[in-house]
């Protein structure tokens, strides 16, 4: 009797409705997902390269007896030079340059610096200032007007190139205020077992370079929190309208439950007659979601295709995710349904 009653429960107006609204919502989720899991793994595709990064930027700051192969000091100073008539900034970079050259596969032209009074241009900064190996600048540099000559010029793909690079003593008994102090240190085991031990120092500040991917990934994470935090809501959502629909549901079938009542059951077979219903609906509107999801989000990827010529995204989501997803629909709609028969019926007595 049972089985045939919740037959006439499911084909109530209230129980339709609320198969469908669950279905949209869960349909939303779903396409959200998978646009989601299709950025994360398209963007982690891009970076590309290995997780890990290939070394640890150490900013301000000496490292006293942390001396090894593989470290980079660095002291960056900026001067003023007049270029076309107005002072500009150029960054004085103080390093040891043959470790500087060979670590970063700079091409050298000319020589190292030897003296205090020579430094090597950027191949940008030599072509602004139209000087050549051989020639002097003038810098004014904390207060002061230094004449260098320029013993060689360096082209690269950084920040170098529009840089004069120094000696390692360059500031060495200057009184050099607002100089910026770098230490790069390998990824290798001591290096970061340097960088576990000053994380978390005062006026130190320790970065990872290099690691692209991670940092990817890194974001990635942070999307699919905020997809998670959606998804709770969403969730949320699925209670209420749950509720909602089950109080609609039990005044609908006010006469069924009478007629229950006049044949002797109790409220505790009332009870699991709705919740048979409930079930029903819940599974129902949360596999039509999914499938509507799926396959929307599949239509919209493809119509995209066609109007612009190209794949822009492919929507990814796992049996797993697919799964978790019912599963979180479903128990939303369970709890929020059971929870308003129960206040409508008065309580599961017998």
């Amino acid at each position: 009797m049972l089985t045939r009653l919740s037959r006439i429960f499911l084909l109530k107006k209230a129980s339709k409705e609320t198969v469908l609204s669950i279905a949209l919502i869960v349909a939303a989720l779903t396409a959200m997902a998978a646009f989601a899991n299709g950025i994360t793994e398209r963007t982690e595709k891009l970076g590309g390269g290995e997780i890990g990064a290939q070394s640890f930027l150490i900013l301000d700051g000496d490292l006293p007896g942390y001396e090894f192969d593989g470290a980079l000091h660095e002291t960056i100073l900026f001067g003023k030079i007049e270029i076309g008539g107005r002072n500009r900034t150029v960054p004085i970079k103080s390093t040891n340059l043959s470790k500087f050259l060979e670590k970063k596969g700079k091409e050298l032209e000319g020589r190292t610096p030897r003296k205090k009074d020579e430094a090597i241009a950027g191949n940008l900064l030599a072509r602004v200032l139209e000087v050549q190996i051989g020639d002097a600048v003038e810098i004014q540099m904390n207060g002061e007007e230094l004449r260098l000559k320029i013993t060689g010029t360096v082209k690269s793909d950084t920040q170098a190139s529009t840089s004069l690079l120094v000696a390692e003593n360059f500031f060495d008994g200057a009184e050099v205020s607002e100089k910026l102090n770098l230490t790069t240190l390998p990824s290798n085991e001591i290096g970061e077992n340097v960088v576990e031990r000053l994380r978390g120092a005062p006026n130190r500040e320790v970065s990872g370079l290099g690691d692209a991917k991670g940092f990817i990934r890194k974001i990635n994470h942070q999307a699919l929190s905020l997809v998670s935090l959606w998804f709770l809501i969403g969730c949320g959502v699925v209670l209420v309208g749950s509720g909602v629909g089950a109080s609609r549901l039990v005044e609908e079938s006010g006469k069924e439950l009478e007629m229950l009542r006049s044949i002797g059951a109790g409220k505790r077979k009332s009870f699991l007659l709705m919740f048979l219903v409930l079930s029903v609906i819940a599974l129902s509107g949360s596999l039509l979601g999914v499938s509507l999801g799926v396959a929307g989000s599949q239509v919209v990827t493809t119509s995209a295709g066609w109007l612009t010529g190209e794949t822009i995204l492919t929507p990814v989501l796992g049996l797993r995710s697919l799964l978790e997803i019912v599963a979180l629909a479903f128990t939303s709609s369970i709890g929020g349904g059971l929870a308003s028969v129960i206040y409508k019926l008065g309580g599961a007595k017998p």
